[in-house]
């Protein structure tokens, strides 16, 4: 289990750094609480307030994508890149 830094200041302050699809819609939810991004623009910088598990995640219409990350002491920062996947296949094909 990872060890998990507790501030005993009166603020906590951790940095996400997100890229996500141009045109999607951003959130970071933790166990109380969920954020959205002020804009579509596919960058978002993330303050988290507190230690725990972060998770984000971008939508575009039926497209969707997110990943966990564990925010464990105060200054931390993350970068997390999402990427909406499109496999193409042919029917009939070997």
């Amino acid at each position: 289990m990872a060890n998990i830094y507790v501030s005993s200041g009166t603020s906590f302050s951790a940095t996400i750094n997100i890229t996500y699809p141009a045109g999607s819609t951003c959130t970071v939810s933790n166990y109380k609480k969920t954020w959205t991004a002020p804009n579509t623009t596919g960058s978002w910088t993330f303050k988290a307030n507190e230690v725990g598990h972060y998770t984000v995640k971008a939508v575009s219409g039926s497209k969707s994508k997110e990943k966990e990350v564990l925010i464990t002491a105060e200054g931390q920062v993350e970068t997390i890149t999402l990427t909406f996947e499109t496999i193409l296949w042919e029917a009939g094909s070997d």
